[in-house]
């Protein structure tokens, strides 16, 4: 005879012998996969900002290789303002990355707060012998 179950966040739950519910299993499971989710997101962000961390690095390098260096007053004005340009969309998308990052973990943070709550209200209480 096969058990009956609900889905529960794409994973199947199924009903214990009683009948009842098994709510802690599947919402330990559940947790887990949204905390591996936002996990794998964080990951990504972090691995493109070091992308580009690297990318910068890179452009630099080659900007000092190539041996062309400005001679006149007005031709460092120019590269140090499109310096100041380039440093200002950086920190704008170090802020948005270092934001989303804040977010993704206040969120992770909720999570495991849900889960230890979904956790003590599963624990049955002691009763004395």
């Amino acid at each position: 005879m096969e058990e009956p179950y609900h889905i529960l966040a794409g994973i199947e739950c199924h009903l214990g012998l009683n009948g009842s519910f098994m709510l802690p299993t599947c919402l330990c499971f559940s947790s887990l996969l949204v905390l591996v989710i936002l996990n794998m997101m964080l990951f990504y962000r972090l691995w493109s900002l070091e992308h580009t961390a690297r990318t910068v690095e890179s452009w630099q390098t080659y900007a000092l290789s190539s041996g062309k260096l400005p001679q006149t007053a007005s031709e460092w004005a120019e590269i140090l303002e499109l310096q100041k340009q380039f440093h200002s969309v950086e920190v704008q998308k170090w802020k948005q990355i270092l934001k989303a990052s804040v977010e993704l973990l206040d969120e992770m943070k909720l999570s495991l707060e849900k889960l230890q709550q979904g956790i003590m209200v599963a624990e049955p209480p002691l009763e004395p012998e």
